[in-house]
């Protein structure tokens, strides 16, 4: 709905009177953290809960869903960002820490696809 929203006649005339927006995009973002240190969080401390979810196939099914939702709304977001000329709040912090070799690990541990690199370039 806010990508929707940042192409219209109305966000333009926001847009000259509003130099930032923290909007639900940051949501998103946190919440793919939160996905990615859950799944940490339950392999070091609960294998046999990390075994069910690697091995429930409805589970999986969901959690690609989000995952793959959520990088569709990171990247469409992408043009509205500070960085690139908008004045939609991304962070990127957030975003660099769940794109790191360390996170994705623990996607690929349970078959999660991540196609979406995020660069803060």
């Amino acid at each position: 709905m806010e990508i929707d929203f940042a192409q219209t006649d109305l966000y333009a005339k926001l847009r000259k009177s509003v130099t930032l927006l923290d909007g639900n995009i940051a949501g998103t973002a946190d919440l793919m953290m939160y996905v990615v240190a859950y799944l940490k969080a339950a392999r070091e401390s609960d294998r046999a809960g990390h075994e069910k979810i690697s091995k429930s196939p409805l589970l999986l099914t969901h959690l690609q869903r989000v995952w793959s939702e959520a990088e569709r709304v990171v990247a469409a977001a992408d043009e509205f960002s500070v960085r690139a000329g908008g004045f939609y709040h991304v962070p990127e912090d957030v975003l660099a820490f769940v794109s790191s070799a360390d996170s994705l690990a623990e996607l690929d541990r349970i078959g999660i696809e991540h196609p979406l690199k995020y660069s803060s370039k």
